[in-house]
C-alpha cells in the first residue's frame, strides 16, 4: 500500500511539473508574439499605407478628386491660394495644362469662373464621376455638391497614364453639355518650323510643332495677316513680321483654325 501511494504521489508530482512548463511555454509563446506584433507595427501599418495609396495612384477619378480636393482647400485657405501653395506646380497637371490654367487665372476677372473648378462661386464640396477609361486614357467630370450652388458648370477632365502615373492632360469648362465659348479656336505651345517641316508639309510656311495630351509630333501649317500679333516676352506687342521669325523657337499660339491650319491671331515668344 505504501508503495502505492508512493507511485500516486510520484505521478501527480510529474504531473504538476509538466503542467507547469506547458503554461510557462504558452506565456512564452504569448509574450514572443506581442514583441513581435509591437516591433514589427510599424511596418505592418506602413505596408497597408502603401497599398491604400498604390490604389489612389492606379484610379484616375481618385486621382483627380484628390487634386480637385486641394484645389478647393486652397481655394478656402485664408492664407494661402493654389498658387502660392505651390499647387499649381503639381505633377498631377501637365505643362500644358498648367499654361492653360495659369492664362485662364489671369483672365478670370473677366470670366468670372475659376480655372480648374470651372465654376463661379466656391463650393462647399465636390464630387467625381469618371465616364470612361482604357488602359491609358480616363474621362472623369467634377461637379459641385452643394446645396446653396445650383449651377450646370462642370469640369470635364482628361487623363493620360504616363509612366505608371495619370496625369491630367486636358481640361475643359462646360455649362451642361456645351463646352464654355473660347476666344480662340485653338492655343497650344510649340515650337516653330519653316525649312526642317517634313513633307507633306510645304517648306514655304511657317508651321508649329507641338504636344497633344503629351503626344509629340503634330504639326499645324500658320497662316499670317495684318491683325497677327506677335508679344515677346516682356510683353511688347507688334505686328507679326514672318522674316524675323526663326526655325525651333518656342512659342505660343492663339489661333483661328480653317481647314488649311491656324490663322495667327496671336503669338507669344517664350524667351
Amino acid at each position: 500500500m505504501n508503495i502505492s501511494h508512493n507511485r500516486i504521489q510520484t505521478a501527480i508530482a510529474k504531473m504538476q511539473t509538466r503542467n507547469k512548463i506547458i503554461v510557462g511555454l504558452s506565456i512564452l509563446v504569448v509574450i514572443v508574439i506581442m514583441v513581435t506584433l509591437f516591433v514589427f507595427k510599424d511596418k505592418l501599418t506602413s505596408g497597408d499605407t502603401s497599398r491604400t495609396e498604390a490604389t489612389r495612384l492606379s484610379d484616375p477619378r481618385l486621382v483627380t478628386l484628390d487634386f480637385y480636393n486641394q484645389w478647393l482647400s486652397d481655394l478656402k485657405s485664408t492664407t494661402t491660394t493654389p498658387f502660392e501653395s505651390g499647387l499649381i506646380n503639381s505633377p498631377v497637371l501637365s505643362e500644358e495644362v498648367r499654361d492653360q490654367i495659369d492664362r485662364n487665372q489671369a483672365n478670370r476677372k473677366k470670366t468670372g469662373v475659376d480655372p480648374v473648378l470651372c465654376l463661379p462661386k466656391i463650393p462647399n464640396r465636390i464630387i467625381s464621376k469618371q465616364i470612361s477609361s482604357t488602359d491609358n486614357k480616363a474621362l472623369v467630370v467634377i461637379t459641385p455638391r452643394d446645396k446653396d450652388i445650383k449651377t450646370e458648370h462642370q469640369a470635364i477632365v482628361s487623363l493620360t497614364l504616363i509612366n505608371n502615373a495619370w496625369v491630367i492632360t486636358k481640361l475643359d469648362c462646360s455649362v451642361g453639355e456645351t463646352p464654355l465659348a473660347k476666344e480662340f479656336d485653338f492655343e497650344k505651345s510649340g515650337f516653330l518650323l519653316k525649312q526642317s517641316v517634313q513633307a507633306p508639309y510645304n517648306k514655304e510656311n511657317w508651321h508649329l510643332v507641338y504636344e497633344q495630351e503629351t503626344e509629340p509630333g503634330f504639326v499645324v501649317p500658320l497662316t499670317f495677316n495684318t491683325e497677327s500679333l506677335c508679344i515677346t516676352a516682356d510683353g511688347t506687342l507688334s505686328m507679326c513680321d514672318q522674316t524675323k521669325l526663326t526655325e525651333a523657337t518656342e512659342v505660343f499660339v492663339q489661333a483661328a483654325m480653317t481647314e488649311t491650319g491656324a490663322v495667327v491671331k496671336r503669338m507669344t515668344f517664350k524667351q
